[in-house]
């Protein structure tokens, strides 16, 4: 039986952080005896890349202080050229002979000793440099087995294997999307304005999760600034009294603000649930549950009873736990009574818990969003993390290194994406509601839906599919064509703005009292498309199941690659341009 989380911050910190790891040493082990990787080969071919690349760190720090004498001494030279030359009729022949002498000397010296040792140092960091390269293309050709075994779906394998109840999908498919827009009400118009950078679906107890990524393109503003400097003369008495010209000049400025594409990237957990199918509240991250006792904390509870007592705010009434409420302030909620089946006391105590502890969690650092049965988590520790997974992350020429960031790497998305998902695993209704679709199950094709497709164009990135004449970025959407079986077109359309340039003549007061045009040059965007497309097959095979070994699934892509002409294959998707 699945284990219950009850508290999950707890969870993580008492059992699922150890968990991930021992499946992470147990994968990195079981690819690395796949792999046959000669260990102690690498080591021994590591240990010369870094004491070969400290080498070479040596001589470029004698390169450079030995490159700073020669500047030294080359400005010697020159000044004590210039001096006896320029001096040579007012010094006594003595002093003419001594500075002459030690410049000659100066001079013998960078020839005979300062620019040989110069260009020894130089050769010999360049064959140290050429040298640290040809040990790491060894040390890669070493490593290539061990490095070509990381795949996709290697992190989320791992973290469904160490998580109850949590699966993710191969890719994210058409069933799973009708599924959240007929059963939970999903609203597709979200996706009409935005393109999906990437995205990662399943189930979370059995109800559909998402964790995506998109760009979204706001008209925003820009403000440009131009010059024009002007002349005049007026006519003033000096203290003669005599009547003499004065020249003015004035750099007169002027700003003129006109439209810009601002572009923003969101990354958003969004769960499916049918507990409190009428629930809504919109609640943002405000700080406060680590100020608890503080004047603001104590000002916001005030605020809150305040609320409470007015009838006219509706259903609002605060919970016992105050502090709870202030910290989690969702007084904009529509259903009181619905809210309390959902938020319980004990999900009040793991929400607390998860919201002031900032040391083995993220503290409060997320919005809550819960749109009737459609709940959206926005972390803000999830949005520098590069949420593809791309198993480059994994590779390396260092196999010691290799298995360092392995653990690593994999252990910072298992705790970011954990506790992104944790604000669910709060509610303990969540844990126990399912859709009947879920629970009987339902026969649809599986087909990949317009998510995969933009997040995949997104990844063979906009340069593909850009117009020539865009200089900005690009919101890429998609129409699948010439779908036959398991492969189709995808046609991708990217959405970005030409620039041109204008001048703008803005009038502005100058000194000699009148007005002047002063012009501002400046950019209109203008709206351009550009088209491309993309060819895919979907691999319906299952090769995830712990019997297959990460070998065989290499195999098997690389058939599903051959027998498709594609040149790459994400996520059980093989795709080309």
């Amino acid at each position: 039986m699945a284990q219950e989380i009850y508290d999950p911050l707890d969870a993580y910190v008492n059992v699922f952080k150890d968990r991930f790891r021992h499946v992470a040493e147990a994968t990195f082990a079981q690819l690395a005896a796949e792999s046959h990787v000669d260990v102690e080969a690498n080591r021994k071919t590591c240990h010369k890349i870094y004491n070969t690349a400290q080498s070479a760190n040596n001589a470029a720090s004698r390169l450079s202080w030995w490159t700073m004498l020669c500047i030294v001494l080359w400005i010697t030279v020159i000044v004590g050229a210039t001096l006896t030359i320029v001096n040579y009729d007012d010094w006594t022949p003595e002093c003419v002979v001594a500075t002459g002498t030690a410049t000659a000397a100066v001079l013998l010296m960078l020839f005979l000793r300062v620019h040989p040792k110069l260009s020894a140092l130089r050769k010999l960091h360049l064959d140290e440099t050429s040298h640290v390269s040809s040990l790491k293309s060894e040390a890669l050709k070493q490593m290539e087995p061990l490095n070509r075994l990381y795949d996709w779906d290697l992190f989320t394998r791992m973290m469904a294997k160490t998580v109850p109840n949590l699966e993710f999908d191969p890719y994210f498919t058409t069933r799973r999307l009708a599924e959240m827009e007929h059963v939970y009400g999903w609203d597709s118009s979200f996706n009409d304005e935005r393109s999906v950078m990437s995205c990662r679906s399943g189930a979370l107890n059995g109800n559909p999760l998402v964790i995506c990524r998109t760009r979204k393109m706001i008209m925003g503003s820009k403000t440009y600034t131009g010059y024009k400097e002007i002349f005049w003369k007026t006519y003033e008495q000096d203290r003669y009294g005599n009547q003499v010209v004065v020249s003015h000049t004035e750099t007169l400025s002027a700003e003129y603000t006109a439209p810009y594409p601002e572009y923003y990237e969101l990354t958003r957990v969004i769960y499916g649930n049918t507990a409190a199918p009428d629930l809504i509240f919109d609640r943002r991250r405000s700080g406060l549950a680590s100020k608890q006792g503080s004047l603001a904390f104590k000002w916001k509870k005030r605020k809150l009873r305040n609320k409470a007592r007015n009838l006219s705010n509706g259903d609002y009434a605060m919970m016992t736990n105050e502090d709870y409420e202030t910290m989690f302030d969702t007084s904009n909620r529509n259903s009181n009574q619905q809210y309390a089946l959902l938020f319980t006391p004990m999900a009040q105590q793991s929400m607390t818990h998860l919201l002031q502890d900032d040391e083995n969690g993220y503290g409060d650092d997320f919005d809550f969003e819960k749109n009737k049965m459609i709940n959206i988590i926005v972390s803000g520790h999830l949005q520098e993390l590069d949420l593809d997974m791309n198993p480059k992350h994994y590779s390396n020429f260092d196999y010691d290194l290799a298995e360092k960031n392995f653990y690593e790497i994999s252990a910072q998305y298992f705790k970011a994406i954990y506790l992104a998902l944790a604000p669910l695993l709060c509610i303990p209704m969540y844990r126990q509601m399912r859709s009947r679709e879920n629970i009987y199950g339902r026969d649809m094709p599986q087909h990949s839906a317009f998510w995969e497709h933009e997040a995949l164009a997104n990844l063979w990135g906009e340069e593909h599919f850009r117009a020539p004449d865009c200089v900005t970025h690009c919101i890429l959407k998609t129409e699948q064509v010439d779908e036959d079986g398991d492969e189709s077109t995808i046609v991708v359309y990217a959405h970005g703005y030409r620039s041109e340039q204008r001048v703008a003549y803005i009038d502005v007061m100058g000194g000699d009292g009148r007005y002047h045009e002063v012009p501002v040059c400046w950019d209109e965007y203008i709206p351009v498309t550009g088209t491309g497309r993309l060819h895919i097959k979907e691999d319906n095979t299952r090769t995830n199941d712990n019997a297959t070994t990460q070998q065989q699934r290499l195999d098997h892509i690389d058939k599903v690659l051959s027998s498709s002409n594609a040149m790459l294959y994400r996520r059980h998707i093989a795709s080309s341009l």
